[in-house]
């Protein structure tokens, strides 16, 4: 995949339209996995209310499991505030982190008993 991308820019480069590479948006989804605290295990809890609906909220959402959180962030046009903003949204996260719980950083736990120890998204 990365190959691709170089060599499109490299393509871009030698046209001398490399300027059509500057100043577009940029926005970040991110996805971490609740687990709890004491043995890692993926979370079994809801959502948390206090994150808000995970079918409506434009920037904290679910994926395949209740578990796993989402964060998508608006587009902007300087990097800054992309990191800013994802930043603020982390941390609203961990100050309405559902008691015992941490988020994994990675989507994928390190270990996972069998299927029905992922609760899926409701």
């Amino acid at each position: 995949m990365y190959s691709i991308a170089k060599n499109r820019i490299k393509k871009l480069a030698i046209a001398g339209d490399e300027k059509l590479l500057q100043g577009g948006l940029k926005g970040i989804e991110k996805e971490s996995l609740r687990v709890c605290r004491h043995d890692g295990s993926v979370a079994q809890t809801p959502h948390p209310n206090a994150w808000g609906s995970p079918l409506t909220h434009p920037h904290i959402t679910t994926d395949y499991s209740e578990a796993l959180t989402e964060l998508v962030t608006p587009a902007f046009k300087d990097n800054h505030e992309v990191i800013e903003f994802l930043s603020s949204l982390h941390q609203y996260l961990f100050e309405n982190m559902p008691e015992g719980e941490v988020l994994w950083s990675a989507s994928m736990p390190c270990a996972v008993g069998d299927d029905q120890s992922i609760p899926i998204a409701e």
